[in-house]
């Protein structure tokens, strides 16, 4: 309940955020929240998941399944936590060998509490061109391909391809 109280302002798009809230700011002020509260504990992510109302856009496990078959290594990028997309995306079976989710990582401690988000500067929207930058192993292991596919929700995603 203390968490959900704390995200009610972060989720009132009724009026303008204040300025340090807008852009970078409010997802910084999201994983304090989270971090604040130790919230969620580890042993709790595939329960979350399990009792989500979250559906997969039409065709997009299969496009996952086709591109593992062929090889194509996928690069998941979003600003919410990987540790909740790698699980759904396991639980709905487009999580392959051949892809990798760059995101938020949420970091526990021996006892499951959740300690930090990870990296610092989060994953947002607004930060999405540092991609390049904290997946430097993963593009650097496929820079002999001479394409690139990107595909987002959003056209500010385009950014992700940028220094690639």
């Amino acid at each position: 309940r203390r968490v959900r109280d704390g995200f009610a302002p972060l989720l009132d798009f009724s009026k303008p955020f204040p300025p340090p809230l807008n852009g970078v700011g409010w997802w910084e002020r999201a994983h304090e929240l989270l971090v604040s509260h130790g919230a969620p504990r580890r042993e709790q992510l595939a329960a979350m998941v399990a009792e989500a109302e979250v559906h997969p856009r039409p065709g997009a496990v299969r496009m996952l399944k086709t591109l593992d078959e062929l090889q194509v290594p996928t690069l998941v990028v979003s600003a919410g936590c990987a540790d909740l997309i790698e699980t759904w995306l396991e639980r709905h079976g487009g999580l392959h060998p051949t892809t990798r989710v760059s995101s938020n990582r949420l970091l526990w401690d021996e006892e499951g509490n959740l300690k930090q988000v990870h990296p610092e500067q989060p994953i947002t929207s607004f930060t999405k061109h540092m991609t390049r930058e904290l997946n430097a192993d993963f593009f650097e292991s496929h820079s002999h391909r001479r394409a690139l596919l990107v595909i987002g929700d959003s056209c500010s995603d385009l950014k992700v391809a940028h220094g690639v």
